[in-house]
């Protein structure tokens, strides 16, 4: 494959990312777009620690794997997007 090849399937999926939860202005998220993004970071845990502790036991490296793989998830759509984090915690904030 490629180099242009690559960059074609990289914009590609770039841009399907964007179809899916972006505006047409490539810059706002839609309402379900919104919605889902929402979702996601409090799902995902986007915007806390990795680190969960067992009472008494310290750190489970279990947990600590499986949180960040959460985590890893939303960061990379939200790098697809060029989603704000800003924009998303106050979307948050206002549902509260």
């Amino acid at each position: 494959m490629t180099l242009s090849d690559r960059i074609r399937r990289l914009l590609l999926k770039k841009h399907s990312y964007r179809d899916c939860l972006q505006n047409p202005d490539g810059e706002t998220l839609t309402k379900a777009g919104a919605t889902v993004m929402k979702d996601l970071a409090r799902f995902c845990g986007a915007f806390k620690s990795s680190l969960p502790t067992v009472m008494g036991r310290g750190v489970d490296p279990i947990a600590m794997a499986y949180a960040e793989g959460r985590r890893s998830v939303y960061l990379r759509i939200a790098a697809q997007l060029n989603v704000k984090e800003a924009d998303i915690l106050s979307a948050i904030e206002e549902d509260a």
